[in-house]
């Protein structure tokens, strides 16, 4: 992975469970896939905001 030395067998030893998760984050990180703090941010509003205007109408009209 781009030259870091990070990953199965890095430092002599298996990574194991933990490890094996870390290297895979590390490695969707790296190639840019994981949404950044802002994105996940606005993601998290969305639907927060989804779920407040839907009580809101429910409150209005419960049967409809």
């Amino acid at each position: 992975m781009r030259g870091c030395g990070v990953g199965r067998g890095a430092g002599g030893g298996d990574a194991g469970a933990g490890g094996q998760r870390l290297f895979e984050r590390y490695g969707v990180w790296a190639a840019g896939e994981e949404p950044s703090a802002e994105e996940r941010v606005l993601a998290a509003a969305r639907a927060l905001a989804s779920q407040w205007e839907f009580e809101i109408i429910e409150r209005t009209d419960p049967s409809g």
